[in-house]
């Protein structure tokens, strides 16, 4: 690499510049444009290192064959088109997928030339999983893996839900069947059903155990089951709907769902009858579910480029 100060870098064996120069021709390069190139290499004290130089023509003159495969790869792979974002931060090359193809001038029902689109970001988004995995996998706290979910709820849970709220007080120990307040983990709003959803964050435990050789429900489990259940009581008042409605979250009969653990080493139809009669109205969801939700998300969002 080059030094910042501009020593010698002795280990640099050649220097490319890539241009946005077309149409030149090869002996232009050798006899004028590389000497020009050199001479500033030169200049700026790196002396030992080829020097390089061509732009897009010049993979067509030297591999005219991987180029044409790289070229029709890119087109297989952005056939929608890209999306360059230059900020004073960042810079970002996504793709992105248009639902419908407009063919016919404006569309019939708005009149507007325009279609949705959605990004493609699946570099992010499998970086994402991967990240979601190690924290699974090393066992994160409650709190870390709460915040790693709220960052990553759409990725994690669907589109569908198009609000979290986190952080919730239900201050209300008069309504508490031990007379403390609580806090919600995750406060989910689902957008198909006009209603929102609760979810209660545990760490990875083991979510069975043994009962005269019979499976049941950990302890932590059945405590935790006891206060979704306490905090569906507590949200069921009318003077707390108005609480929350005053702050923008307007609930109906909100779903009780409770994150936890790994799917548990024991046959699978012991584990689903164990789910049956014991969730009644909780819905136990595992990370290894979350996961598996995450990876078919991620393979039905890009299914149309492995398609066509």
């Amino acid at each position: 690499m080059v030094a910042p100060s501009l020593r010698i870098a002795s280990r640099l064996q050649s220097l490319a510049f890539v241009t946005n120069l077309a149409g030149v021709e090869k002996p232009t390069y050798e006899q004028e444009i590389i000497p020009a190139y050199a001479q500033v290499a030169r200049k700026i004290g790196l002396k030992k290192p080829a020097i390089l130089v061509g732009s897009y023509d010049s993979f067509i003159d030297l591999n005219p064959a991987g180029t044409d495969k790289a070229i029709g790869d890119f087109i297989a792979g952005n056939r929608d088109g890209i999306r360059i974002v230059l900020t004073a931060d960042d810079v970002k090359v996504e793709r992105f997928a248009s639902e419908r193809n407009l063919v016919g001038g404006v569309l019939t029902n708005t009149q507007n030339p325009y279609e949705p689109v959605f990004s493609i970001t699946r570099d992010r988004e499998e970086e994402a999983l991967t990240e979601f995995e190690r924290l699974i996998r090393k066992g994160t706290s409650e709190s870390d893996l709460e915040k790693f979910i709220v960052a990553h709820y759409k990725l994690i849970f669907g589109s569908k839900y198009d609000r979290v709220e986190t952080q919730l007080w239900l201050r209300f120990p008069e309504l508490d069947v031990a007379g403390s307040e609580r806090r919600l983990d995750i406060f989910l709003r689902n957008s198909v059903i006009n209603d929102w959803e609760l979810f209660e964050i545990k760490r990875v435990i083991n979510l069975t155990s043994t009962y005269r050789d019979a499976p049941v429900l950990a302890k932590e489990v059945a405590y935790a089951l006891h206060q979704l259940r306490n905090y569906a009581r507590i949200l069921s008042q009318d003077r707390v709907r108005r609480y929350f409605a005053g702050q923008g979250i307007e609930y109906y009969q909100p779903s009780l769902n409770l994150v936890v653990g790994k799917t548990p080493q024991i046959p699978h139809d012991q584990w689903r009858w164990l789910l049956s009669t014991t969730e009644n109205g909780v819905r136990i969801l595992t990370f290894d579910n979350l996961l598996a939700e995450m990876r078919m998300r991620l393979k039905d969002r890009y299914a149309i480029w492995v398609n066509e």
